[in-house]
Parts: C-alpha cells; sequence; structure tokens
C-alpha cells in the first residue's frame, strides 16, 4: 500500500447536514479511502485515500454522480509559441499531469489552451509557468481589456519572434549561399569548406526552422 494522499476539495449544491452526510457516505465505499469527511459550513470534502487505488478524477466523479459538484477553475486563453501540433500535444500531456489538473487542451490551430483545474491544490498563475518553462508564453487576459486585444498582442508578440528568426536566418543563409556557390565553382578549395558550412546550416535548420 502506497502512502495514503490527502485531499480537500470544494464542494458545491449542499444545502444541509443531510447532504453532508450522503457526500462522506459515498466517498468512503470507494477503493482506497481510509476517510471522509464534510464540513458544511466551509463547504469542504476531505479524503485521505491510497493514490495506487484512487485519484482525485474518481472522487470527484463519485460526488458528482450523486448530485453535487466541484468548483473547480476553468479558463481558455490564447498561447503562443506553438511549432506544430507536436507541441500543442506535448504540452497538453505536460500539463494533464500536474496535480490539480483535472483536463488541459492544447489547439495548435487556434493557439489557445483550455484548462480546468482544483483551486487550492494548483493556480493559473502556477500552471502559466509551467507553461513558460516548457518554452511557450500564456497571455492572461486583463480586467480592463477583451479576448480579441489579447489575441492581438499574442499574435504581435509571436510576429516579433518570427521576425528575429527571419533576421538570424538572413544573416545566416546569406553567406552560407556565396560560400557554397564559390565551393562549387571551385573558387574555395579549403579541404575543410563543407565543414565550415556546416555550422551555420545547422544552425538555420534546427535553431531558425
Amino acid at each position: 500500500m502506497s502512502e495514503a494522499k490527502h485531499l480537500t476539495l470544494p464542494v458545491t449544491g449542499m444545502t444541509c447536514a443531510n447532504c453532508a452526510t450522503t457526500i462522506e457516505r459515498n466517498v468512503r465505499k470507494l477503493p482506497g479511502v481510509s476517510a471522509a469527511s464534510v464540513n458544511l459550513a466551509s463547504e469542504k470534502l476531505t479524503v485521505n485515500f491510497d493514490p495506487a487505488l484512487l485519484d482525485e478524477r474518481g472522487i470527484i466523479a463519485r460526488v458528482e454522480r450523486i448530485g453535487y459538484g466541484i468548483a473547480t477553475g476553468k479558463t481558455e486563453l490564447p498561447i503562443t509559441g506553438l511549432r506544430d501540433s507536436a507541441d500543442a500535444l506535448s504540452l497538453e500531456k505536460l500539463l494533464g499531469r500536474q496535480p490539480g489538473v483535472l483536463s488541459a487542451g492544447v489547439s495548435y490551430g487556434t493557439e489557445r489552451v483550455t484548462l480546468e483545474y482544483i483551486p487550492g491544490l494548483t493556480s493559473l498563475g502556477e500552471l502559466a509557468q509551467i507553461i513558460r518553462k516548457a518554452g511557450f508564453d500564456l497571455v492572461q487576459v486583463g480586467e480592463s481589456e477583451t479576448i480579441e486585444d489579447v489575441e492581438a498582442r499574442a499574435r504581435a508578440v509571436e510576429t516579433r519572434r518570427q521576425k528575429r528568426l527571419l533576421i538570424l536566418g538572413l544573416i545566416l543563409t546569406v553567406p552560407l549561399m556565396l560560400y557554397s556557390m564559390a565551393y562549387d565553382f571551385l573558387l574555395i578549395t579549403d579541404a575543410n569548406a563543407q565543414l565550415y558550412m556546416l555550422f551555420p546550416a545547422t544552425l538555420v535548420q534546427f535553431v531558425v526552422g
């Protein structure tokens, strides 16, 4: 048996002590649950369980099945830095593994990340840090701006990034092309010429893309 895990969930839909008792009784029936208690005043469910037999989603599913809800954070925000659908899938899996994240979806086509998480176990700020550490950027909506404003700002950031890569690509590619032409026309006879061209060519392929 693995070490017991302690979980506190905000519950919605309770109106009386009988509601709290019903939730406790049903959650205690789940495999791996060693203790379950509900505080009606704070509307919180506290559970001790074996993570080898049960996870947060299983507990939430049982609470919802008996007619109550769990207060979760849900958001959909623009994201920048995705290069292809593989990036989107990789980030989606990374976010889905984080404690407190119930669901995560990343769309390369719309450049959006959709998150549902449990407040108290994680936060949007913590998830944003994970996204940035993975090499992407999450643009959060301010109180006085619309989603269209945020998308425009996000696309402006991405446009500036692409311009920087274009300039870097030109700086590397133009000399490389001229050097290669000179080599082809035998104007350069250095035995290491191809080796000299390998470094900038590698930068163009793997950095500029």
